[in-house]
């Protein structure tokens, strides 16, 4: 089987400084993957280094077709949505506004209004603030419209930076149902496939695969958690 996401020998740069050394896995379709490791191994890169943010070496591909090259805008325009660390919400936007960002590569308005309705059933308090700025929002809200906005997304692979960073465990445990859905709404027929950092931490039994980073990508491990049937 043909992975959806396969990285070969990734290397990423800041400015002169290596991040990564050769980081190589597979992602495959209707999987969630956690990147788990310490500070500075390179699991926010790896995420930036798939959306061409940083500078980076070695083979991206994405259901057989080369990132390397594209825009991120164009990486978005795939179906790879990416919900940063430290939640990335539009704070001077409303709630719905960020909401409606999320889609924007989308051209079906009647499906984005009943996207946004479904979000709001996912996460009622979202409903709530509807009108209100992102930025005078909690933290585990803003997280939760950070996770919303993606989906508006309907993407075919979530790429989430610590999503439960920082948050309370009722508001985790919301989250990881939520985000467990999008392998099986993805933006074309079929599942689709998420990849987070940190999760694992939190909930591995939630997790297909974990991939250890240690030494800054020169080596990953494999621990087979559960299989899909």
């Amino acid at each position: 089987m043909t992975a959806m996401l396969n990285v070969k020998d990734l290397r990423a740069y800041y400015g002169q400084v290596q991040a990564l050394h050769g980081l190589s896995f597979a992602l495959n379709e209707g999987s969630l993957t956690t990147l788990l490791g310490a500070n500075g191994a390179g699991k926010t890169t790896t995420l930036r280094a798939i959306c061409n943010m940083v500078r980076s070496t070695g083979a991206i591909e994405f259901e057989g077709k080369p990132l390397s090259g594209k825009s991120t805008e164009s990486v978005v325009r795939l179906g790879i949505a990416h919900v940063p660390q430290g939640r990335g919400t539009f704070t001077t936007m409303t709630v719905e506004e960020n909401l409606q960002l999320g889609a924007i590569t989308r051209s079906d308005s009647k499906n984005i209004v009943s996207d946004i309705e479904r979000m709001y059933e996912h996460f009622p308090v979202l409903k709530e603030r509807h009108t209100q700025q992102a930025g005078t929002l909690s933290g585990g809200e803003q997280q939760m419209l950070a996770v919303a906005r993606a989906l508006m997304l309907r993407p075919r692979l979530m790429l989430l930076d610590e999503p439960s960073f920082g948050l309370a465990p009722l508001i985790v445990r919301d989250l990881f149902k939520i985000q467990d859905q999008p392998r099986g709404e993805g933006h074309h027929s079929g599942g689709g496939a998420e990849c987070a950092t940190g999760a694992g931490t939190r909930r591995p039994g939630l997790c297909d695969r974990n991939r250890a980073h240690r030494d800054v990508g020169q080596c990953c491990r494999d621990r087979e958690q559960r299989r899909h049937p």
